[in-house]
Order: C-alpha cells, then structure tokens, then sequence
C-alpha cells in the first residue's frame, strides 16, 4: 500500500474512533425544550433538580422562553385573558 495511501486510512480510522468515543453519530440532533411547570425554574436553580432534558455535545436545542411580566403587559403581547 503506498504511503499516502496508509496514512489517509490511519487518519480516517481515528476520526472514526473519536466519533465513537465521544457517542455523536455524525448530524447533530435537534431537541425541542418548552416552557412548561416541569421545565421553569421560578425564583431560583436548585442544585439538585432533575434536568430538564439531556443533550449531547454538538445537540441543537430550540428553546421556548417565559415573558415574566404583569397582566397589562402580558395582555398587550398576546396572552388571552383567561392564561394571565
């Protein structure tokens, strides 16, 4: 096997090897993470809290965000009377 040959296989066979060991498959995936009462954390971060989701390096993530506002505020982005 010619020598460039052997080293473009070597170097292929490690990325394939770092692929494996760091547990990416090649595309990342794409999580979805919503605000809900499962998943907002209201007045502080608790240390101990179950994670609200487990990603892997490299992982898109779409994230909902939570307007923390007063009704009148609230009413003028949208929210209907009866979510406030």
């Amino acid at each position: 096997m010619p020598r460039s040959l052997s080293f473009v296989l070597s170097c292929v066979c490690v990325a394939a090897a770092a692929a494996a060991l760091s547990g990416q498959s090649g595309s990342p995936k794409t999580h979805r993470l919503e605000a809900t009462p499962n998943t907002v954390a209201v007045g502080y971060y608790w240390s101990e809290a179950k994670p609200a989701l487990r990603i892997a390096s490299g992982d898109i993530i779409d994230v909902d965000t939570l307007l923390t506002n007063n009704p009148t505020g609230l009413a003028r982005a949208g929210v209907p009377d009866d979510k406030i």
